[in-house]
């Protein structure tokens, strides 16, 4: 390989114009033999032709300063750094595994067990493995590392990819990243893996299999008989919402259980990825759809339902404007949904729904919330005291107050509307965070950094004496 074509593909792997894979696909086409000009040519061919015109202009531009550059190195004499077959052949190991021998899977699945299990037994939510870096896991939202011994890049990809079916592999090989249910040893859990410049990562986080009932999810006994007047109606909205990794799914779990053993209807469950398992009950069936294997999208599982004679969908992520349009349709139309939202609080929630939609028609959506809105659940999940997590929750119910201010679109009114409805079962988040904090469960930094109105607890916090 000559000099300048080495420079050439150092350059444009480094500055990620073109992957390691590519680069190698390229190599294997036309031998480390071709020509310098032969192979740039070849390599902004397979780059460009996806692009626009104009992205293909700036990538041509890239190309052009690659070749200057390489062409320069290669005239003063300069070597490729020492690190350049590594450098080239790390998208072998990214997308080959490195040649590794296919019978070593059961070895690489066993170790995967021993790090999935240990961060069980250590109460852990969430494990990880990258390149580079030790496995660690997150115990109670804090980062723990279960060994000093960074992972190769080689080893990250068998760990990461060892669970994977050949077109779990081959989607992500084609779209640098797949979200999955596995299962592995008896247990299951949600994955998410990634292809990055170091190699690929995955994230693993642990599903327990039990359903978990609201009391011991941490809700007070008089938020349970809120939440079940709230699943009493036969049509209407409920969302749960509150930031990643916050325990919606385990409510959501827990919400399902009330459904299926006190009302006579039909279930859809629409996951991505697919979570939990449900038993139809003598009087309740279940039906559960993952998005990517048994319906394309959120829309389609909904629009078939329809015609499935189903009186209640559970949606796991509001994902675009018209599943937002279908599902306000469905509870106009005499269903019931409860469904998710990534957002802090219940104004928070209310606006980020509204805004799915064009401006001109948000007047129209907040009529529409204001009538079919049953109420939102948010959480978010706080470091305790016993180096465990506690529940930290909100509760909005639509009363009459509440949806006139929703019909109104006056959403900062929502606030004085739930202190005045905490007799209906309303908590605000900030009382309840309070609340940990006074009684013993959270620390008062724990507090004040999750209070939304700091500064009205900061004096509070400060005088109470635990």
């Amino acid at each position: 390989m000559s000099p300048e074509l080495q420079w050439l593909i150092y350059i444009l792997i480094e500055n990620e114009i073109i992957s390691n894979e590519d680069c190698l696909s390229l190599l294997e086409k036309m031998g480390e033999d071709a020509g310098f000009e032969a192979f740039a040519q070849e390599a902004y061919n397979a780059v460009s032709e996806q692009l626009s015109e104009e992205e293909a202009k700036s990538m041509l531009d890239s190309f052009e300063e690659a070749i200057e550059l390489a062409a320069q190195m290669a005239e003063k004499g300069e070597e490729v750094p020492a690190d350049f077959t590594e450098t080239l052949n790390r998208g072998k190991d990214v997308t080959e595994g490195g040649g590794r021998d296919k019978e070593n899977a059961e070895d690489i699945n066993e170790v995967l067990l021993s790090l999935i299990n240990y961060s069980i037994e250590n109460s852990a939510s969430d494990l990880y493995l990258s390149p580079n870096n030790p496995p660690f896991m997150r115990v109670a939202g804090k980062i723990e590392y279960l060994n000093d011994n960074p992972l190769t890049p080689e080893d990250s990809y068998h760990f990461n990819t060892v669970l994977l079916s050949e077109e779990q592999k081959k989607h992500l090989k084609e779209n640098n990243e797949i979200t999955a249910t596995l299962q592995i040893g008896g247990v299951k859990i949600r994955s998410n893996i990634i292809t990055h410049k170091e190699g690929i990562t995955g994230s693993y986080h642990l599903i327990n299999d039990n359903i978990t009932k609201l009391p011991e999810l941490g809700f007070s006994e008089t938020s349970i008989e809120t939440i079940e007047k709230m699943l009493n109606y036969y049509n209407g909205i409920i969302f749960v919402t509150g930031p990643k990794n916050s325990g919606k799914t385990t409510t959501i779990a827990a919400l399902i259980d009330i459904l299926r053993n006190k009302k006579e209807d039909c279930i859809n469950v629409f996951e991505d990825p697919a979570e939990g398992i449900f038993s139809s009950t003598s009087e309740c069936n279940i039906i559960q759809k993952e998005k990517g294997t048994h319906i394309e999208t959120y829309l389609a599982g909904i629009r078939q339902s329809y015609n499935e004679d189903t009186g209640i969908l559970i949606i796991d992520e509001i994902d675009s404007k018209e599943t937002a349009e279908y599902i306000i349709n469905a509870a106009e139309n005499g269903r019931f949904v409860i469904a998710t939202l990534t957002t802090y609080d219940s104004i928070n929630s209310l606006n980020r729904f509204v805004n799915l939609f064009p401006e001109n028609k948000q007047s129209l959506i907040y009529q529409k919330i204001a009538r079919i809105l049953r109420g939102v659940i948010s959480q978010m999940l706080l470091p305790n005291l016993t180096d465990s997590i506690t529940l930290g929750y909100e509760i909005l119910v639509n009363t009459v107050p509440v949806s006139n201010n929703i019909f109104e679109g006056k959403l900062y009114l929502l606030k004085p509307a739930m202190e005045v409805g905490k007799k209906n079962g309303m908590v605000i988040m900030d009382d309840c965070i309070y609340e940990l904090y006074r009684e013993g469960t959270i620390a008062a930094e724990v507090a004040l950094k999750n209070l939304y109105n700091r500064k009205q607890y900061e004096k509070m916090i400060s005088s109470t004496n635990l």
